[in-house]
C-alpha cells in the first residue's frame, strides 16, 4: 500500500539526505575570509580566543532574533578592540598576539566585556517587558471609557452583560 502512495504521488524517497549547498556568492566571501584568516594570522588569532563568548551565546541562545549573540558580539568586539588596536601598534606580529593572549588581564577585560553584553540583554528584555506592560495598561484604560460612552449613549444593552430570555431578547 505504501508504493502506490508513492507511485501515486510521483515522488519516490530516496534514503539520501539533502546536502545543503553554498551559492557561489557565499563560497567566494567564505574563501577571502580564509584567504584573509591567513594572511592576517596573528589578528585571526586574537580574534578567536578573545572573540569566544560570542560562539558560546549563539549555541545558548535559541531565539529567532538572536539577541544576546548581537550584544554579547558587540560587546565582546568592543572588549577585543583595544587589545587589537595594539597588536596593529606592535606590526601584528604572533609574538604579541600571543602574548596579549596568554596575559590574564587581558582574557579578563575581554570576556567581562561579553559578560556585559549578557546583562545589558538581561536588562534590556526586563524593560522592554515592562514598558510594554504599562502600554497595555494604558490602552485597556482607554479602552474602558471608550466602553463607559458607548454606554452611555447607546444604552446597557452594548454590554452584553443585559440577561436574555431563550429566545435571545433582553429580559428586563
Amino acid at each position: 500500500m505504501a508504493s502506490k502512495a508513492k507511485i501515486k504521488s510521483g515522488k519516490k524517497k530516496s534514503g539520501k539526505r539533502k546536502s545543503h549547498k553554498m551559492s557561489a556568492h557565499a563560497q567566494l566571501i567564505m574563501a577571502g575570509f580564509i584567504v584573509l584568516g591567513t594572511i592576517f594570522l596573528p589578528t585571526t588569532f586574537l580574534l578567536c580566543i578573545g572573540m569566544l563568548p560570542t560562539p558560546a551565546a549563539a549555541l545558548w541562545d535559541r531565539g529567532r532574533k538572536m539577541t544576546i549573540v548581537v550584544a554579547v558580539g558587540a560587546m565582546n568586539l568592543a572588549g577585543c578592540t583595544p587589545y587589537l588596536l595594539k597588536l596593529w601598534a606592535h606590526g601584528n606580529s604572533f609574538d604579541k598576539a600571543f602574548d596579549i593572549v596568554t596575559d590574564p588581564k587581558n582574557i579578563i577585560v575581554m570576556y567581562a566585556a561579553a559578560g556585559v553584553g549578557y546583562v545589558i540583554s538581561w536588562a534590556m528584555t526586563d524593560i522592554t517587558a515592562s514598558i510594554l506592560y504599562k502600554r497595555g495598561r494604558a490602552r485597556q484604560k482607554e479602552i474602558r471609557k471608550i466602553q463607559e460612552r458607548l454606554v452611555e449613549r447607546w444604552g446597557k444593552g452594548v454590554t452584553g452583560d443585559v440577561p436574555l430570555d431563550p429566545e435571545g431578547f433582553p429580559v428586563e
